[in-house]
Order: structure tokens, then sequence, then C-alpha cells
């Protein structure tokens, strides 16, 4: 017996006779919903202020995303923040006084004004001389001020990431810089006097005359550090091929050192996002789709005979 079925009864047929009105309807889906905004209307100043807000949320989108990739944990990055603050330490000068130490620090306030001032000249001058010409062609011809636009955004987007990067990076180093001198100074004030009040200290013994005092004043503020007192041992060093062996041996292990831990961190960055893409699978990433039936489609049960 041959297997028949009545066409009218399939309940692809019930949807499209709700959502329609005939059985032999045409089901036709919005595209709307798919423009990325609807057609600007208005004069050309509404046209242009659309067009900036378009561009500037396409532009805040591409930095974000080129920033996260440029500030995303590396143990590359975390060495160089090792490399910068130990070569910090081995040069800071653990006699500086208040007066300079603070002089210090405004030098490194001054520098990162600086570097504020690069970034934000540099967006401004990608939105004057990139984005407004792009968005004024888009007012008469709109294919070519999309496309002017496109290209624009992707350069500035890449430009002013990379500015940003840079700039968050050295706030980074430079403040954690003027928070470890700034520390040293209000924790030395512990067992440190003051030279005003090491003076008087001193003028009471009665022992030492002014030019004692003032020798052993300037000899309490004389620089040191690591690296100086580094450098005044190998240069004690008599015999001056053995003093020529040790500092180069010193300057090139020091060198050396640097350079593999970049090695290191490279090759274990490289795995890492190898791994990662592995794991991922050709299908890439997992992912869960939720299905939601909507019961208001189904036709109404026919009537048994």
């Amino acid at each position: 017996m041959p297997l028949s079925f009545d066409l009218a009864q399939l309940k692809s047929r019930a949807a499209r006779a709700v959502a329609t009105g005939s059985s032999n309807g045409v089901r036709r889906f919005a595209v709307s919903g798919m423009r990325d905004s609807e057609p600007d209307s208005g004069g050309l100043v509404q046209k242009l202020w659309n067009g900036f807000l378009r561009f500037g949320g396409s532009l805040l989108t591409k930095v974000w995303e080129s920033l996260s990739v440029a500030l995303s944990f590396s143990f590359t990055l975390l060495w160089s923040v090792i490399v910068s603050v130990s070569q910090y330490i081995w040069n800071f000068n653990w006699n500086v006084t208040e007066a300079q130490n603070n002089q210090q620090i405004q030098s490194l306030f001054t520098s990162l004004a600086g570097s504020a001032g690069t970034t934000l000249g540099n967006a401004v001058g990608w939105l004057a001389c990139g984005a407004i010409p792009g968005m004024v062609i888009a007012s008469f011809n709109e294919p070519l001020g999309l496309y002017v636009l496109k290209n624009v955004g992707e350069e500035a987007a890449e430009e002013i990431a990379a500015n940003l990067a840079n700039l968050i990076r050295q706030t980074a180093i430079q403040g954690s810089q003027v928070l470890l001198s700034w520390m040293y100074t209000q924790v030395r004030k512990f067992w440190r006097k003051e030279d005003s009040v090491f003076r008087q200290e001193l003028m009471k013994t009665g022992k030492l005359k002014k030019e004692d005092i003032d020798k052993a004043i300037a000899d309490r503020n004389k620089p040191w550090s690591f690296a100086s007192a580094s450098e005044e041992a190998i240069e004690a060093i008599p015999n001056e091929t053995l003093r020529t062996f040790v500092e180069n041996f010193f300057e090139e292990a020091a060198d050396a050192c640097i350079e593999a831990g970049y090695v290191v961190a490279g090759a274990v960055d490289s795995y890492m996002a190898s791994a990662k893409v592995a794991n991922q699978g050709l299908l890439g990433p997992e992912r869960t789709v939720e299905i939601l039936l909507d019961r208001s489609t189904e036709p109404d049960p026919q009537p048994t005979t």
C-alpha cells in the first residue's frame, strides 16, 4: 500500500497559515535589524553628527580590541617590568635627600605629562584631519565617505591604541618608581635624622671643627647606589688585566641574562598561545545554543471523526 499524506495537514503549512493568513502565503523577514543604523535624516549638520557618532563608536571598539591585545598578560611583559624595576633599584641613590627626591618625582610627572600630551595630540590629529573630512565626504557621497572612514578608522585605531598602550605601560613603570622613591624617603625618616639636627648633634660634642662637620655632612649625603659601589669595587682592583676581565664579565653576564629572560618569556608565551589554539579544535570554541520553541504557532487540533 503506497504511503500518502495531506500537505495541508503538515505542521509547517499550519505555521505558515498562522503567520501569513494563508497556506500559500510568503513569510518575509525584516531586514532593518541587520542594518548598522537607520538612514540619516535631517540636514547636513545632522548627517555629520550621526556620522561622527558612528565613527566614534567604531573607533572606540577597534581601539579597545587593539589595546586589550597589547596590554594582555604575558610573561614577556612581566619580565619587562622586572627588568625595569631591578635596574631602577640597582641605580637608585640611597643617600638621596628629600629635595632631590622631590625633584626626581617632579621629573617623572613631567615625563608622563609629555607622553599624555603626545597621545591626546595624536588622537585629535587623526580625528580632525581624518575623521572630519571623511564625514564631510560621506554627506555628499556616502559610499566614498564610508570607504574613507573605514581606512581612516583602521589606521587611527592602530596609532591611538599603540600610544595608549605605551602611555599605560609608562605610567605603570614610572608610577611604581615614584611610589618606591616616596616610600623610601618617608620610611628613612625613622632612622635618618635631618642634616640640621645631625649638625647640631655634632656641634654639641665640641670636638669637631666647622670644616670637619661640613665634611661629615657632605660624606653623609654623598650619592651611593649598588651600581656605583660595584663600579668602585671593580676600579679598586690593582691589576689592570684582572680589572678588565671582571668588568667585561659582569657587563656581558647582565646583558645576556636580560636577553635570555626575554627569550624564555617569549618561548613560554608562544607555547601557551599554541596550546590555546590547539585546545579550541578545528571547529572553534565550544558554544551552547539554547532553542526556545514558540508554542503559539501550533495549529489547533483537528477534530476527529
